[in-house]
């Protein structure tokens, strides 16, 4: 015995022709929809952008307060191992450019290791904290009572500060620098 075959019958047809008629039912995008999309995409491609570009710089400033913690760090170790040099003041400096260089190197005596360590402290702050505009930096070491402050300030957002307030004023004309400031006691 055969089994009937399994077809339509012409009332299913009918009612299938309206869902077959593409211009009745089309589907997919249009071009407006399209483009709506590729806005949505570049503007979250844009915030994406922003915000790598925030972060570099936030590194880099991260980097410089670092490198001015160490650079602090070593003109206080310098310091340490010339007690006799630092009670004669001769640590006692406020400058903004690297002095000349003494020329005694690893040989220098006592009366010349205070002038060859700020000279290599001095290049060191340059080449590490310096190359905003004009390359500008400064260092103070200053005594108060029995303890030292040692100041260092850089140009951090390279936009030509000189102020040395030490405030963090980020509106012109009184630019200042950014400050890295510590206590010590030799």
């Amino acid at each position: 015995m055969r089994r009937p075959r399994a077809g339509l019958d012409a009332k299913s047809v009918e009612q299938m022709k309206p869902l077959l008629n593409t211009k009745n039912n089309q589907r997919g995008f249009t071009l407006f929809e399209l483009l709506i999309a590729v806005l949505v995409l570049a503007v979250g491609l844009l915030g994406l952008a922003t915000m790598q570009a925030q972060g570099l710089k936030s590194n880099s400033s991260a980097e410089k307060r670092t490198e001015a913690t160490f650079l602090a760090m070593d003109i206080m170790d310098r310091m340490r191992a010339s007690p006799n040099a630092v009670a004669a003041g001769s640590y006692n400096v406020d400058m903004g450019a690297v002095p000349n260089d003494p020329g005694c190197g690893l040989g220098c005596n006592a009366a010349q290791r205070p002038a060859q360590d700020l000279y290599d402290w001095a290049f060191a702050i340059s080449d590490q904290l310096g190359g905003g505009v004009d390359n500008t930096w400064r260092a103070q070491i200053a005594q108060r009572g029995g303890v030292y402050m040692v100041t260092l300030m850089w140009d951090d957002e390279r936009t030509g500060a000189t102020g040395t307030d030490c405030s963090g004023n980020p509106n012109p004309p009184d630019l200042d620098m950014t400050c890295f400031q510590t206590l010590f006691q030799p």
